[in-house]
């Protein structure tokens, strides 16, 4: 059952330019739906984390919190929402909001948190973390792609709180989703099968999955593109200096205490190209997912989508996240972001329940929650 409570010398393409322009052209516009209207509301929510139940909370964009017991799990939230004429100009100072942060943000919500796991490095993804790590979660590790981990620590995070997943001397990273290098990566190892990854004290364990960045507009390349090898001499300040770095999808499994894998979960913070980011065949085959958290904005810029990493993962349960309009402050009615078409996401889903062409079909559920909304999983029953 589910519940639910309330690079080079080229200039790159930039993340708003396209949306920018279409929002002057005549037919795209903001949607002004009521997303709660998607979600069941759950009474009588339990009173404590139990083994039974996995709790994902959604914060914003394409942040998440995921508590199994006393488990935390989070993924970045923003909340600091630089307008959109800031962000177009790309070099303007995109000024953090901590006051908003913590208007939005209830501490109670991550505080416990043992990792914060971060696909990419786009400003809207990572520009918040800093504080949101300092002040509401200080025991979480920060995992994410050497290029992450060196903006983070420009930007005062402790080296010691980083964890750059796919560092030369390491390799951690499932590169097999990916059978080609990203056009936009900046470390790739053909073939790895990297490896989980313990965490939370051995309550849990992810794995990272090679994977890539969507087009934004118009299937043209990704903004802000390009690697920071070292550490900056300065914090990112603008929409520019934010590189997107490599981008990754993760597993997340929390464990019983022999070990068995309690819930599964699914983290993307773009959507794929066929095959990239997707779990790879022998994972795929060891466990269906629980929940997978996907990225809703840019849907419609890659094949396949959402039928393909639907199907590949086989989630029971699906939340979509990084549908509202990011450019304005989360206060009073939420709006989809420009030219986004939520009833066309909303029936792609629906056609992969289809079972057309034969063993193509998905079985599950799907919600575009709300920030703050609580959603409550129970566990799976064995077949």
């Amino acid at each position: 059952m589910h519940r639910a409570g309330g690079g080079g010398a080229t200039r790159p393409f930039r993340l708003a330019a396209p949306i920018a322009l279409c929002a002057l052209a005549a037919g795209c516009h903001h949607q002004y739906l009521e997303p709660r209207l998607f979600a069941q509301v759950r009474q009588n929510l339990p009173e404590a984390p139990s083994a039974e139940t996995l709790e994902v909370r959604f914060l914003s964009v394409q942040g998440f919190a995921i508590r199994w017991r006393s488990t935390v799990v989070m993924t970045p939230p923003l909340y600091s929402n630089p307008p959109l004429e800031a962000v177009l100009a790309g070099n303007a100072d995109l000024p953090r909001k901590d006051a908003l942060v913590r208007s939005q943000l209830r501490p109670e919500w991550v505080r416990d948190a043992a990792a914060i796991l971060v696909g990419h490095s786009h400003y809207d993804h990572l520009m918040d973390v800093p504080y949101i790590s300092k002040e509401f979660a200080p025991g979480a590790t920060i995992y994410g792609s050497t290029t992450a981990a060196n903006l983070l620590e420009a930007s005062g995070v402790p080296r010691s709180r980083l964890t750059a997943l796919n560092a030369d001397d390491d390799n951690v990273v499932d590169y097999r989703p990916c059978a080609e290098a990203p056009a936009e990566c900046c470390v790739f190892k053909a073939g790895s099968e990297g490896r989980w990854l313990t965490i939370a004290g051995g309550r849990a364990r992810i794995r990272a999955l090679c994977s890539r960045h969507s087009p934004q507009f118009a299937r043209l390349p990704v903004s802000s593109q390009g690697c920071e090898r070292t550490v900056p001499a300065r914090p990112p300040h603008t929409a520019d200096s934010w590189k997107l770095g490599d981008t990754l999808a993760y597993l997340i499994d929390f464990l019983d205490e022999d070990g068995a894998v309690a819930f599964r979960v699914y983290y993307q913070d773009s959507p794929t190209a066929p095959r990239f980011g997707y779990l790879p065949d022998a994972l795929a085959r060891e466990r269906r997912v629980d929940v997978a958290l996907l990225c809703a904005g840019g849907f419609n810029q890659v094949d396949d989508n959402p039928r393909g990493i639907l199907v590949n993962a086989k989630p029971r349960h699906v939340l979509l996240g990084h549908w509202e309009n990011f450019f304005e402050p989360l206060s009073g009615e939420l709006h989809t972001l420009v030219a986004f078409d939520l009833n066309e996401l909303r029936r792609r889903m629906e056609q992969a329940r289809a079972a057309v062409p034969p063993g193509a079909a998905w079985d599950g559920e799907f919600w575009f929650p709300t920030p703050g909304q609580l959603f409550v999983f129970d566990r799976a029953r064995p077949d």
